[in-house]
């Protein structure tokens, strides 16, 4: 038989079974610190990802180049408003027609209707003037109307008739039209640019 003491020595030590439980709940331990730090590590990389979808540019938000789109078509639609109130502006009152009359001679319901022989009569003198421009000017268009229409209607009658017609004396009567001209009329384009 054998010595004991002729054995060889193991290359382990021998184990107590106290020191055994606990270095093994040592490594217990570290791998169950290893798996908490990697649900960690799966937890915030988790996180990462929800940061960057919030990041990420929410669906009601246009895009940036969206934005810039609109931002130019509310700043050519502004262009284009103010622009058309201008023009509207423009013809206010751009056209102002002045006609006059003797009371039961002339009928102004003819106003707008073509002359014939039979009420040339009746017809009433009209003088139109233009009042096109950003200040306006229809009182003195309606009074250079006005004096225009007196004119031509009292031409052959004595030297007082046209100031009675001018003041509506002796059963003159006038009749004033003043119309707007709007943004689409040629007559606001050729007198805008010079035509006229």
């Amino acid at each position: 038989m054998s010595d004991p003491a002729d054995e060889k020595p193991s290359a382990q030590p021998p184990v107590d079974p106290q020191t055994d439980s606990s270095e093994a709940s040592a490594k217990e331990l570290a791998s169950d610190d290893s798996s908490a730090k990697d649900d960690t590590a799966a937890t915030g990389e988790a996180q990462d990802e929800a940061d960057e979808a919030d990041e990420a540019p929410n669906s009601l938000e246009p895009p940036p180049e969206k934005e810039s789109a609109r931002g130019l078509l509310l700043w050519v639609g502004g262009i284009l408003l103010i622009l058309c109130v201008e023009l509207f502006i423009y013809g206010h009152n751009g056209r102002i027609e002045v006609c006059v009359g003797l009371e039961g001679v002339t009928d102004f319901s003819l106003i707008g209707q073509p002359r014939s022989p039979e009420n040339f009569r009746a017809y009433p003198q009209c003088v139109e003037r233009m009042n096109l421009g950003m200040w306006s000017s229809s009182e003195e268009a309606a009074q250079s109307a006005l004096d225009a229409a007196c004119t031509r209607v009292t031409t052959r009658a004595s030297g007082d008739a046209k100031q009675q017609c001018m003041r509506k004396d002796n059963k003159w009567q006038r009749q004033v039209i003043k119309e707007n001209i709007p943004p689409w009329d040629p007559r606001l384009y050729r007198r805008l640019l010079f035509l006229d």
